[in-house]
């Protein structure tokens, strides 16, 4: 008995254990996208796809704005895409797939060299990041740039602070920090690292330590710089009409924010009531005491002497707050029920890893127990519970659809005769850059004229 425990706690089982995880998570998000995606440019991918069509400057392809953020190094990898593989869009979605693997692959690496060890509770990364609810992400409208590539840049941003190396580590950081605000939302991590060295000017201020002050200055000068540049040429672009900012409108934006949170779980009905309600403040309570200890901890200590714990878990729940807060200031005209769409879940999952990572910080081991205990049963049935009808119609309503359309076309070439008869629109307008990407695509024979003979 003793040695089937030793076994079952050796670091080699845990890893297979958690390994067979993510390989069983992975395997189920591959097979959605075989299932669902369409070879078929849909909606925004016509307007960032624009640079692409005309093989664009490195730059261009790069600062490319699309809505209120740009495409960045998702812009780079879906133009390599696009022209290996004869534009089957199909592989936008395969590739999301892959970076959301490469993250979880690297937060887990990152849990071990902060805690030193591995444990069967590490299967919430996994569980989190490789979520069945975010399909919105990975088959409607699939862009790289929107959220895999910025939650894999804040995981790798995060492994920055673990360099030891003082110069290399700042390198790191700055580089990731300035790919990151180009790349979709990951603008939002600039705003997580101009933060944190504004707080260490602070620290090193009231300590007199001119050292830490000097460096401090550079690399908040530094990020400012990157900011700066992030704002050249920028066109401010809510992505909804009915945006506006008033107090009225401002006292929701807690619960929008918590709401986003609460669809994490993708469980209950999709309706908004008084539960979800208390749910959310309650995870958006989690969230705050995660950033709240994470700030102090921060003014309180030189940034080498930092609990590594506390940063990484304040710069993922960080990121994934401003992130939640600024959708509520853009959507919450719509009305709550906007805070349940699933392709929020993306990055929203990266606050359930920082409270998971949050946890290991705990000094009482009764208590952090009971409370990584407590996670990986809530991660467990979130993970394991279906998709909702209201889902299911969403997934196989765009399929469909696409589907329907794509057929008409291939037979008809008649942009707004197949919209009618698909009863379904590959853009909200018949724009004439549309039907030259689709002459485009018959001429070369590229994207959904792939399946023709």
């Amino acid at each position: 008995m003793k040695q089937l425990m030793a076994k079952l706690r050796s670091p080699i089982t845990i890893n297979i254990f958690t390994s067979a995880v993510t390989v069983l998570l992975v395997i189920r998000l591959f097979d959605l996208v075989n299932r669902y995606a369409i070879n078929l440019l849909f909606w925004d991918q016509w307007d960032f796809f624009q640079p692409i069509f005309r093989s664009g400057s490195l730059w261009e392809l790069f600062s490319w704005q699309h809505g209120p953020h740009r495409q960045g190094l998702g812009e780079l990898l879906t133009y390599v895409i696009a022209w290996s593989s004869s534009w089957n869009s199909r592989l936008d979605s395969f590739a999301i797939v892959v970076v959301l693997l490469l993250s979880t692959l690297a937060l887990l690496i990152l849990k071990r060299i902060l805690t030193g060890f591995w444990a069967y509770s590490d299967i919430i990364i996994p569980l989190a990041l490789l979520n069945l609810g975010q399909y919105e992400t990975l088959i409607n409208t699939p862009n790289l740039s929107h959220s895999a590539l910025p939650i894999l840049l804040v995981i790798l941003y995060a492994l920055s602070w673990q360099i030891p190396n003082l110069p290399l580590k700042a390198i790191s950081i700055l580089s990731i920090n300035f790919l990151a605000i180009f790349t979709g939302f990951g603008i939002f991590l600039g705003a997580i690292t101009l933060l944190i060295y504004t707080l260490a000017c602070i620290h090193a201020l009231f300590r007199k330590d001119v050292q830490q002050l000097v460096f401090s200055i550079i690399m908040l000068v530094a990020a400012m710089l990157s900011v700066y540049i992030f704002f050249l040429g920028y066109r401010f672009q809510p992505a909804v009409e009915c945006f506006s900012i008033s107090w009225k409108v401002a006292r929701q934006y807690p619960a929008f924010t918590g709401l986003m949170l609460v669809n994490f779980l993708h469980t209950g009905s999709p309706a908004i009531g008084i539960g979800k309600i208390l749910v959310s403040y309650l995870l958006l309570a989690a969230a705050l005491w995660v950033l709240v200890d994470g700030g102090i901890h921060l003014l309180r200590n030189d940034l080498l002497e930092q609990d590594k714990i506390k940063l990484v878990a304040f710069v993922l729940v960080g990121f994934s707050a401003i992130f939640g807060l600024n959708t509520a200031i853009g959507r919450i005209c719509l009305g709550l029920e906007a805070s349940q769409a699933s392709r929020y879940i993306t990055i929203t999952s990266l606050s359930f890893c920082g409270f998971y990572l949050y946890l290991q910080s705990i000094k009482n081991l009764r208590w952090k127990t009971v409370t990584t205990g407590g996670m990986l049963a809530i991660m467990l049935i979130a993970s394991v519970s279906p998709l909702k009808a209201s889902d299911w119609i969403v997934i196989n309503g765009f399929h469909d659809g696409k589907v329907r359309w794509k057929e008409c076309y291939l037979k008809e070439e008649d942009i707004d005769k197949c919209n009618l008869q698909a009863i379904f629109a590959i853009y909200p307008v018949n724009d004439a850059l549309i039907k030259q990407g689709l002459d485009f695509f018959k001429k070369h024979h590229l994207n959904l004229y792939l399946d023709l003979p």
